[in-house]
């Protein structure tokens, strides 16, 4: 097993794994998403941009597609393309998103607000 760690000047508050491309995604408490890409050595940075104007509390990548989906307090699900997380749609909803589940097998988004 090997272990490697990464610093954030702002609190780290979600990530995912995407093991079909063996990439990281970050979510952290500005807004900004990071994107890595793991190695046989280590890491690799591909990108780390703010994407949101609220905490980012969910992330996931899409391999197939090469897209990013992430959700924040920000009441936004955004939908980014995969290597330069540039907005692809952004879709409001009425209230701060706390999480999100990637459903590859149904292809859907879920997440969930306070009330549900």
């Amino acid at each position: 097993m090997k272990v490697w760690s990464k610093g954030y000047p702002k609190e780290a508050i979600t990530l995912s794994f995407d093991k079909a491309s063996n990439r990281i995604l970050v979510g952290l408490d500005d807004g900004v998403i990071d994107v890595i890409q793991v190695t046989n050595n280590g890491y690799e940075d591909i990108a780390c941009v703010k994407a949101h104007q609220g905490r980012v509390t969910g992330v996931a990548y899409d391999a197939m597609s090469n897209v990013i989906y992430s959700v924040s307090q920000d009441k936004v699900l955004r939908v980014s393309h995969g290597s330069s997380i540039a907005l692809i749609v952004g879709v409001p909803h009425k209230e701060p998103i706390f999480c999100m589940l990637r459903d590859t097998l149904n292809k859907r988004i879920l997440f969930g607000t306070k009330t549900g």
